[in-house]
């Protein structure tokens, strides 16, 4: 019997993901009067929360009906003024999202070289604008091995024909333009690794990372105790979701000049397994969990705000 406490009756309202989007709107705008900038901004943040609708609705990710996917990334986005403005970081975690949702079609599917090619050319596209979005491709391949079954060598084909075809593309416009020996050059800058340098502990992109990092982290710790509650189909996607999850929760740690572009890729990553643990999760200590969520989300918008 489901409970009715105060956690599940949010979780569960038609109301939450309504109420999230005028959060969202308002507290975007309430560092200035708004422009192009954060008018591009907001477009992007609400494209990528529709597709986690579509995402989380297409694979019943969640046992009951329920927002709560969509509606922590708009929530996170919202406290995190600093990754309010439009910038070409908004591209990648669309294209992440995305690249889940088609890369999930291929489930046990005996010919899944489309929704392969379509999947990994979304990731390809989203490394344009940020290379380390690369490694999501070998993730993605371990996934269609071993949890979604649909690794054959003719989706491996189609997976590196759609990773590579943004960057043929890209070649190409540097040889009609005269500048390949700049284009690869900037290429290979991108791909360098450098030693990490931290901000400040008490910087607002160290505060919200923390958040985002403990939330998440929490709540694969979360998923793995009770996978069994899902049906086996549903415990595959997750898996294949907490790989993401880890890897940019790694990426965060190690690479912290790339912290504005990881940090919107995490969340988008981590809002389907956060909804799940706060929708599903049952008992006292989830409820006080639930508590101490919201506080601390309001105490980091009030920080953020400062």
């Amino acid at each position: 019997m489901r409970e009715r406490s105060f956690r599940c009756r949010v979780a569960e309202s038609t109301w939450l993901l309504p109420f999230a989007l005028l959060l969202l709107a308002a507290l975007w705008y309430i560092p200035g009067a708004g422009g192009g900038a954060l008018w591009g901004g907001l477009l992007a943040t609400c494209v990528s929360g529709y597709v986690i609708i579509e995402w989380n609705n297409r694979n019943s990710l969640l046992r009951v009906r329920s927002r709560m996917s969509s509606s922590v990334f708009f929530l996170l986005m919202a406290v995190c003024p600093f990754l309010h403005q439009w910038s070409v970081y908004m591209v990648p975690p669309v294209c992440l999202v995305l690249s889940l949702c088609l890369l999930f079609e291929t489930y046990q599917r005996p010919r899944a070289e489309g929704y392969t090619f379509h999947s990994f050319l979304c990731i390809g596209v989203g490394s344009m604008f940020f290379p380390p979005l690369l490694l999501s491709a070998f993730w993605l391949y371990f996934s269609m091995l071993v949890h979604l079954r649909s690794f054959t060598w003719r989706t491996f084909v189609a997976g590196m024909l759609g990773l590579l075809l943004p960057l043929w593309g890209y070649v190409g416009w540097a040889i009609w333009q005269n500048r390949l020996d700049v284009a690869l050059s900037e290429l290979s800058e991108l791909l360098v690794f450098v030693p990490p340098v931290y901000p400040p502990l008490h910087s607002p992109q160290v505060v919200s990372a923390l958040f985002v990092l403990a939330l998440s982290l929490m709540a694969v710790w979360h998923y793995v105790r009770t996978a069994y509650n899902d049906k086996i189909k549903i415990r595959m996607y997750f898996y294949t979701i907490i790989f993401q999850v880890l890897l940019y929760a790694a990426l965060l740690v190690a690479q912290p000049q790339w912290g504005d572009a990881v940090l919107r890729v995490l969340m988008v990553a981590a809002a389907p397994l956060v909804a799940h643990h706060l929708t599903l999760g049952r008992g006292f200590k989830v409820n006080l969990w639930f508590y101490v969520v919201l506080a601390c989300w309001l105490a980091l918008g009030i920080y953020n705000r400062l």
